[in-house]
């Protein structure tokens, strides 16, 4: 069966996770943060883990530490009850539409933290939750557990823009093919001079481009 059981001490928390992935959706979560409990709960009934979280933190102050270290526990733990990880369906993805909201999430299991999160919220907090807490799980969870999140939005952006440079070359090309057929010496050495400088300021703006693209997402 695989199991774990971690245990978190800091100034702020003091934070204890169990879970069993082969399990039937079974949890006791007690964080003393209304929310968090309700979603951890709604986590173990859909993945189908038994998950068993027992939390302590500064909450008179804020939420900020106890959310924090719960996902960094919870990660621990899954990574622990995965093991060398053997047998498991690395990639995965799923669209969930509900009421309120459209849902899609796209995982790979490969050992390289990342975290792509693009989630607007309407409201700055859910009953006593602030919303801004909603990364923080998530992200100290993926850092642990190890969990790269395809950024296939800007994947889908940078695509987009080399499609683009594409065809601007391809119809580049054309005019050449059909200016060099016709024109005089003079004009050919003008194109390739143009050409040139073409390819001098375009290619290195579309590669910043791509660059602060994919930047927004990591």
């Amino acid at each position: 069966m695989r199991k774990a059981s971690v245990k978190r001490t800091t100034k702020e928390t003091d934070v204890a996770v169990a879970v069993d992935l082969d399990g039937t959706g079974a949890s006791s979560i007690a964080t003393g943060i209304g929310f968090l409990d309700h979603m951890l709960d709604l986590l173990a009934r859909h993945s189908r883990i038994d998950i068993t979280v027992k939390a302590k933190g500064d909450l008179h102050i804020d939420h900020h530490h106890t959310t924090e270290d719960v996902g960094i526990a919870l990660g621990q733990a899954i990574k622990q009850a995965l093991g060398d990880m053997k047998g498991i369906t690395r990639y995965a993805d799923v669209h969930v539409p509900m009421d309120e909201a459209l849902t899609r999430v796209a995982i790979d299991i490969s050992g390289r933290p990342f975290l792509v999160f693009q989630v607007e919220f309407v409201r700055a907090k859910i009953g006593a939750f602030d919303t801004a807490l909603v990364r923080v799980s998530p992200q100290t969870y993926d850092e642990v557990i190890s969990t790269y999140k395809t950024p296939i939005v800007g994947l889908m952006e940078l695509g987009l823009v080399a499609a683009v440079l594409y065809h601007a070359l391809n119809g580049i090309r054309v005019i050449l093919i059909d200016f060099w057929a016709q024109g005089t010496r003079y004009q050919r050495l003008m194109l390739w001079a143009i050409a040139v400088i073409w390819l001098l300021v375009m290619v290195p703006a579309t590669v910043v481009v791509g660059i602060h693209m994919m930047g927004r997402f990591g």
